[in-house]
């Protein structure tokens, strides 16, 4: 049978060793070369219409070294809550695959290949998105960027408006729940989502979008509840405008 000392020996080993491991894997991620370029998009977003058909953009290489990169375009739905990217031919985008040098800029371009919706705005993402240099035969950590630009498509007639509608609840973990359903036509972006009630407050920068017929919804931090007969004061920048509601819990 061991002794009590003879156990805390091999403890004192095991974590030693463990320890060390640890300490060795790090030394050698950090001797790995990493291998990264970057690049911009301008503007961030593309809208096309019956009378805007093509939509011109510019990609930058901020880097010292040249950076391929391949264009795909994603039809952009919301179900259920969940966003959904299919495979489409009604956008095109060109060139599909160029080579941007260091630190100068490509135009690309894209195109409408379909009629607009009558009613409803159409939404798409164009994906760009790096590719490994041909020649790269080293053993470096690679680090690949890519970008999804949304694209909405006007629909022929009227505009493309968002009407949001707010709820509260709780779900069932007893969690406050804020949920938002767009009636309207056109998207919502939501970049930030602020709650107030009985002297709490809650804040959060965001980037989350509502597609015409969607839903999303946030969680509330556990320690934040609204009682039966308290109101929940919403405070929401949608598109660039601030927008204010008064919510009561369902």
């Amino acid at each position: 049978m061991k002794s009590p000392a003879t156990k805390l020996q091999q403890t004192g080993r095991t974590g030693l060793l463990v320890c060390g491991s640890l300490v060795l894997l790090l030394v050698l991620l950090l001797l790995v070369p990493a291998h990264a370029t970057s690049f911009t998009v301008q503007p961030i977003r593309a809208e096309l219409s019956a009378n805007q058909q093509v939509f011109a953009m510019r990609v930058r290489n901020t880097s010292s070294s040249d950076v391929s990169i391949q264009l795909d375009i994603k039809q952009w739905q919301q179900i259920n809550g969940h966003e959904q990217y299919t495979d489409t031919d009604e956008l095109l985008a060109v060139p599909p695959i160029f080579t941007v040098a260091a630190n100068q800029t490509q135009t690309i371009r894209v195109g409408l290949r379909r009629a607009p919706d009558p009613e409803l705005e159409l939404s798409y993402r164009l994906y760009l998105r790096e590719l490994p240099p041909a020649d790269d035969t080293s053993n470096g950590v690679k680090m690949a960027l890519n970008i999804g630009v949304p694209v909405f498509v006007e629909p022929a007639t009227g505009s493309a408006t968002h009407q949001l509608e707010w709820q509260t609840r709780l779900n069932n973990q007893g969690r406050q729940v804020i949920s938002v359903v767009n009636r309207g036509n056109g998207h919502a972006q939501i970049t930030r989502l602020q709650a107030s009630s009985s002297g709490q407050d809650f804040s959060r920068s965001l980037n989350d979008y509502v597609l015409p017929g969607s839903s999303r919804t946030w969680v509330l931090p556990s320690d934040f509840a609204v009682s039966d007969s308290s109101a929940l004061q919403l405070r929401a920048r949608v598109n660039g405008n601030q927008q204010s509601r008064t919510v009561q819990l369902d």
